[in-house]
């Protein structure tokens, strides 16, 4: 599947204290777009069925992760590796809520601060619908005929 999102980051900002001894939240937006892999967990253990209540998804997968520049002093661009977990929850025959939880891993300027560990991490939960459209007939057919078997006299 192809994954386009974008996320707004808050954190706590450990480097900078205000003047009463809170830390400075610093707040940046990101736009990512990603390719994943997936695997429907409940499908596997338990077969295909288009009637379940809710199925169980496993991902894996690659990107780019574009930082804005908010407060830093560039932009930044990053190869992203992610996983997670994705539940859907089966509403009705053409709609599905999606709970979605991802890890991400990115380089270590991402954040404009860079520490000893060579990538940082951050989580995103993400809360979606998927609508499928209902099959539509195609309206040029011609509909089948029943003819009724003759009777011989």
């Amino acid at each position: 599947r192809g994954f386009l999102s974008f996320t707004q980051h808050h954190w706590a900002d450990i480097r900078y204290t205000t003047s009463d001894g809170l830390h400075t939240l610093n707040t940046f937006g990101s736009e990512s777009l990603t390719a994943d892999l997936m695997i429907n967990l409940s499908n596997w253990w338990r077969g295909f069925n288009p009637n379940r209540l809710f199925n169980l998804s496993v991902f894996a997968g690659t990107g780019v992760v574009h930082r804005d520049k908010a407060d830093f002093s560039t932009d930044n661009y990053s190869l992203c590796l992610r996983g997670g977990l994705q539940g859907d929850f089966r509403i009705n025959e053409n709609l599905k809520l999606n709970l979605i939880a991802d890890g991400n891993i990115v380089n270590d300027n991402f954040n404009a601060y860079v520490v000893t560990f060579p990538v940082e991490i951050f989580t995103a939960f993400t809360v979606g619908v998927t609508y499928r459209l209902p099959e539509r007939r195609n309206p040029d057919s011609t509909p089948e005929i029943e003819y009724m078997p003759r009777v011989q006299p």
